[in-house]
């Protein structure tokens, strides 16, 4: 058993144990001397005491000096049956309390401390308690401290650990990788910058938590040199490292005074790249042309049902339950679905055609529901009807059925992808699910320039920002808030020829349909850099393609056992 990082979740809650030479390294790393003070604010398995016990025996500490030097605490009474294995005499260094209650002085004599080490539990917001909501909110209220209301419980517990410190003090985490990408991690960031000198962050590719059945990726993060003035500047560097095994190298490097990436407090994919690739990007970023996809648009989820399987038939259903014309209408259910970067009516016909379902049960134009379509309705069980959420919000001011707000999108963007983005020109004039984010041009952007944005969306350039601006969950699939495809880059050529435009628009669709991604994306390089000089144009595909291909592999999971 191992410290446990707590997952909680609507359908699963489970405690998921950190690996012990995993708690071995950062220990190793956090306590530099044989008087250090260690505290564990959610000690669980206690493989991150027992780590601490054999650092401090390796530094000369006799057992009798190291009982008196570990502390923590921890709500689950398992703990301690595991802290009578280690501890024979806990001394009321180790409370049964909510860490976010405990203050330095709920320890016997009061101290602070050289090093906290651990993983906190990773509650979202949506899952914690109010009891856990409202110590979270005081712990930070009393360091005068303020974080986003969304924020995860293993935020409150870095954050709150600060007042625990001395001068000088450390910590090290084996955190969600949210700690990098989510908005309200920004803080915590930041708060860590202005805290402490330099802080090291190790992404990891391989998964330590596979064989509990969690995909979750975790950041090592190694703060040091505390300074509880909340004013300087420290660096905060950003890593990769595939394995476990390349851990220790990471830190032995950085704590040798190596300079992996010092691009302080920024978006931790850019963080990782190269600095050839950041340079190359960077420029991009600066260069005539360069737009954000929201400059040209505003992005939207699509319609949101409650019940998906209930109100998006197939053909199939559709005519099992004799539906009539009158609730019909059409709507695009899966990206994938979807073949090229525009979507036409044939392609529409097609998907029919193929039995996906694409054909929305639609009631919002009917004034009185009887036949066929109250039939369906009644086939919807009445108790779980009042279960769900959705329709409970939507029946204060229409029907529970009635949710299609009629906003045909002008193209399609996807909400998650393993392989990248893209583009697609909604000719088909349907509408869309929430599992596709839905686009609408401003009144001024003209058919040409809509066409060259699903063109440069494509390229090489634009994939990478794709990255950047995204999230990474377990398994590797990338997610895009509407707010982060807002953000997306663009290169669009200074001068636009509608017939060149419409010429590559079709090229790159036939390429798409034909699942020949890699020549459309070459293809669109072509077309977005045609301003550039030949050198700068192949510096640009050689450099970026190539950290492309790297950012991509970072996102997808190392597996491996994992012993101990």
């Amino acid at each position: 058993m191992g410290t446990p990082i707590t997952v909680i979740s609507k359908k699963k809650q489970g405690v998921f144990y950190t690996p012990r030479y995993v708690a071995e390294i950062l220990c190793d790393w956090a306590i530099s001397a044989r008087s250090d003070v260690v505290l564990e604010p959610s000690f669980g398995g206690c493989d991150f005491l027992e780590a601490a016990r054999s650092k401090l025996g390796q530094l000369g500490a006799t057992e009798e000096k190291i009982k008196l030097q570990l502390f923590g605490s921890d709500i689950d009474p398992q703990a301690f049956t595991h802290l009578g294995k280690i501890v024979s005499n806990p001394n009321g260094h180790f409370l049964e309390r909510d860490f976010l209650k405990i203050t330095p002085d709920s320890f016997p004599a009061g101290p602070r401390f050289n090093v906290v080490v651990g993983n906190p539990p990773y509650v979202s917001h949506h899952n914690m308690v109010d009891e856990q909501m409202q110590s979270a909110i005081q712990a930070l209220k009393a360091n005068n401290i303020d974080l986003d209301g969304r924020a995860s419980l293993w935020a409150y517990f870095v954050l709150h650990s600060l007042q625990f410190l001395k001068t000088d003090g450390r910590m090290a985490w084996i955190l969600p990788s949210s700690f990098l990408y989510v908005d309200y991690s920004r803080s915590v960031r930041r708060t860590i910058i202005n805290n402490f000198r330099r802080t090291l962050v190790i992404h990891l590719g391989e998964r330590l938590f596979v064989r509990d059945g969690t995909e979750e990726i975790s950041v090592i993060t190694l703060c040091d040199g505390y300074q509880p003035s909340r004013n300087q500047s420290g660096t905060f560097e950003v890593i990769y490292a595939p394995s476990v095994g390349e851990i220790q190298k990471r830190i032995e490097s950085w704590a040798g005074g190596g300079s992996p990436n010092i691009r302080s407090d920024i978006n931790s994919t850019l963080a990782l790249l190269s600095d050839d690739a950041f340079q190359v990007f960077n420029s991009l970023v600066c260069a005539p042309g360069s737009k954000t996809l929201g400059e040209f648009c505003l992005i939207k989820i699509g319609i949101v049902s409650g019940a998906n399987s209930f109100f998006f038939l197939n053909k199939s259903h559709w005519n099992k339950y004799g539906l009539t014309e009158d609730v019909l209408s059409f709507v695009l259910t899966r990206f994938r679905f979807s073949k090229g970067i525009q979507l036409l009516e044939k392609d529409l016909q097609e998907i029919i055609s193929l039995d996906y379902p694409c054909i929305l049960f639609d009631t919002s134009n009917l004034k009185v529901i009887d036949g066929p379509t109250k039939n369906y309705l009644d086939t919807f069980p009445t108790e779980k009807r009042n279960n769900i959420t959705t329709f409970v919000r939507r029946s204060c001011s229409r029907a529970w059925h009635t949710f299609n707000d009629h906003r045909i999108p002008d193209a399609f963007f996807p909400y998650m992808h393993n392989d990248g983005p893209s583009l697609i020109m909604n000719y088909a004039k349907i509408n869309s699910t929430n599992s596709i984010h839905r686009l609408y041009f401003k009144s001024d952007i003209h058919e040409c320039i809509r066409k060259a944005i699903a063109i440069s969306i494509l390229s090489t350039f634009s994939q990478l920002s794709a990255e950047i601006e995204g999230r990474t969950y377990g398994a590797g699939v990338l997610k895009h808030e509407p707010s982060e495809a807002a953000r997306i880059r663009l290169l669009l050529p200074t001068t636009l020829d509608e017939e060149i435009v419409n010429t590559v628009f079709q090229e790159i669709d036939q390429y798409i349909r034909q699942g020949e991604k890699d020549k459309a994306r070459k293809l669109a390089d072509i077309f977005i850099i045609q301003d550039f000089e030949p050198g700068v144009s192949e510096r640009y595909q050689t450099v970026l393609a190539k950290a492309l291909e790297c950012t991509r592999a970072q996102r997808f999971p190392i597996k491996k056992a994992i012993r101990g």
